[in-house]
């Protein structure tokens, strides 16, 4: 379950994302394909389902496919949505502040809509970022702008009359640009900075440098853009990182991420009980004594053919029969399933029915019955 940590190489700058991103981008991207469902999780293959030592590759392929994947983590963070979003959220702002909460995105999202995707990134993967931008710089034509958690890639925070502040953010974007017969899609960096005010001893000014790597990915063409809001100059960065559970810009473990770790597990565990019910329910057809002409160490020369037109000529005395599985030896992991997907619904306060607790609920002579 290990992902490439995303390491963008930015000519002409030293930036290493700090530990807790690396630390958390494996899991982040764990929790999207796993909200993604089954079938994002099987085309990453051995990231999440490894390989037994004697499969090849028509074995495996095999394996993977009678494998399922139950989706609790997005299950979860459904049944969390409707709770978060209850009721529509309201809005008070400041009488001094015109915003049209019909349109505060450049997308022309309404408040309410923009105040969704902020909550369906914080509990799927804890974390997102929103930047107050300007059109042309200016502060008329002023829009939100959201970063999922991946595209937050460094920040940096220093003192500042006795404050701690943060004085970089680097964020990568992806730059859509028309060509003659469609679009091209370039990764671009929008570095945040405030930096000390050549003319206010003491103060910080903000601004942005733009960074378009060039296609021999050593230079860069790099874009210095100045703010200024009502005729004033900006003294802080005007974006905010939202965590569960405070604005801080330390990265924060993801409400959902253990659901999704055993979410995995449990894939894991049904991909087991599939392959032992596949082989298990399979008959094995066994026979005592030669069939005719024998082939000295090779066997039959021809497969044997199951069917009532087929015959079987055994020598003196030979036998068939059919052997059959017996017993409990998949309870063990019938179990497993069972519990790892209780667990999944402990976790997730029990916003995940159960379905074995469903079907007894609803079974022959249950009280419950009429309501099910």
């Amino acid at each position: 379950m290990t992902h490439p940590p995303l390491r963008p190489i930015i000519p002409g700058y030293d930036i290493v994302a700090p530990a807790s991103y690396d630390d958390n981008f494996s899991i982040w991207q764990t929790i999207r394909d796993c909200y993604a469902g089954e079938k994002r999780i099987k085309s990453k293959g051995e990231i999440y389902l490894l390989r037994m030592s004697a499969h090849d590759t028509a074995a495996y392929e095999s394996y993977l496919s009678r494998a399922y994947f139950y989706n609790a983590v997005r299950r979860t963070h459904v049944g969390l949505m409707g709770s978060l979003f209850r009721k529509p959220p309201e809005f008070t702002l400041p009488s001094n502040i015109k915003i049209p909460l019909n349109n505060v995105s450049i997308e022309g999202e309404s408040a309410q809509a923009f105040s969704k995707k902020i909550g369906h990134e914080l509990l799927l993967v804890g974390r997102y970022g929103v930047l107050v931008d300007f059109e042309n710089s200016d502060p008329k034509q002023a829009y939100l702008a959201g970063y999922q958690a991946e595209n937050i890639y460094a920040w940096r925070t220093r003192m500042h009359k006795d404050r701690k502040i943060v004085d970089r953010i680097v964020l990568i974007e992806n730059e859509t640009s028309f060509t003659e017969y469609g679009t091209e899609v370039t990764q671009i960096y929008r570095i945040l900075r405030l930096d000390p005010d050549p003319e206010s001893a003491g103060e910080l000014i903000y601004s942005q440098d733009i960074i378009r790597p060039d296609a021999d990915g050593k230079t860069s063409q790099i874009q210095k853009i100045n703010f200024n809001s009502r005729g004033r100059i900006l003294r802080y960065i005007p974006f905010v990182i939202f965590n569960p559970m405070d604005l801080l810009p330390e990265v924060k473990a993801p409400v959902i991420g253990d659901i999704a770790t055993l979410n995995i597990t449990h894939y894991g565990s049904t991909a087991q009980l599939e392959h032992g019910r596949f082989y298990a329910g399979m008959p094995t057809y066994v026979t005592s004594g030669d069939v005719s002409e024998v082939i000295p160490g090779l066997g039959s020369p021809n497969p044997r053919t199951v069917g009532p037109s087929n015959v079987w000529e055994l020598e003196k005395d030979g036998k068939a029969w059919l052997l059959e599985f017996t017993g409990h030896g998949l309870t063990f992991l019938e179990n497993a399933v069972d519990s790892k997907q209780l667990q999944m619904q402990s976790l997730g306060g029990r916003l995940i029915s159960s379905t074995r607790r469903a079907a007894a609920a609803c079974g022959p002579g249950s009280p419950r019955r009429a309501r099910c």
